[in-house]
């Protein structure tokens, strides 16, 4: 609903109706979002202070701040995070100790804008669709930076990829690898 206040950011997009914009406003969460629908969060910026930006560290051990089980529409009808650091994923190398987890079947049209991912024990940003003949399309990250990760800058599990951009971003200081493509076809 337009204009409405919610505690948490979980509350926001579980009321939220597909399509939806929620703006968040700067601070840190403590949180484990679950987005099953197709929404615009829009965050406050993706720096380390929590007076200008907005942070979403992991509530719960081996569970990601942020988990994705549901893509965009199509390429005009994306899934899209702004402005949002996602930190503090923690409990193991695995893919549920990432920053930002998708997961689910074949799925798509997300666009990563100014995220940083940083200090998780997994990954940065992992896609773990299954089975292995899933695909995730059309994926856009711009201006991000995914860095100090336990595991992976960014990785896809084994399944194929179809469109997978990153533009003006880092991959720095990863323990593992910067970009970990184990897909079984890409294009």
């Amino acid at each position: 609903t337009a204009n409405t206040r919610h505690a948490t950011i979980q509350a926001a997009i579980n009321a939220a109706t597909a399509g939806d914009n929620i703006e968040i406003c700067a601070g840190t969460y403590t949180e484990n979002l679950s987005v099953s629908k197709r929404l615009n969060l829009d965050g406050a910026g993706s720096g380390s202070s929590s007076a200008s930006n907005t942070i979403i560290t992991a509530a719960a051990a081996a569970t990601s701040p942020l988990v994705y089980s549901l893509g965009g529409s199509d390429a005009s009808n994306r899934q899209v995070l702004k402005d949002v650091r996602v930190t503090g994923a923690t409990g193991g190398t695995g893919n549920n100790n990432s920053g930002i987890l998708i997961s689910g079947g074949s799925m798509g049209y997300f666009t990563f804008d100014n995220i940083t991912a940083t200090g998780n024990t997994g990954s940065g940003l992992v896609s773990n669709v299954a089975p292995a003949t899933a695909t995730l399309t059309d994926v856009i990250i711009t201006g991000s930076s995914f860095s100090s990760n336990g595991a992976n800058g960014i990785r896809t599990a084994s399944h194929s990829v179809d469109g997978f951009s990153v533009t003006n971003s880092s991959i720095t200081g990863n323990t593992a690898l910067g970009l970990a493509f184990n897909s079984s076809d890409n294009t």
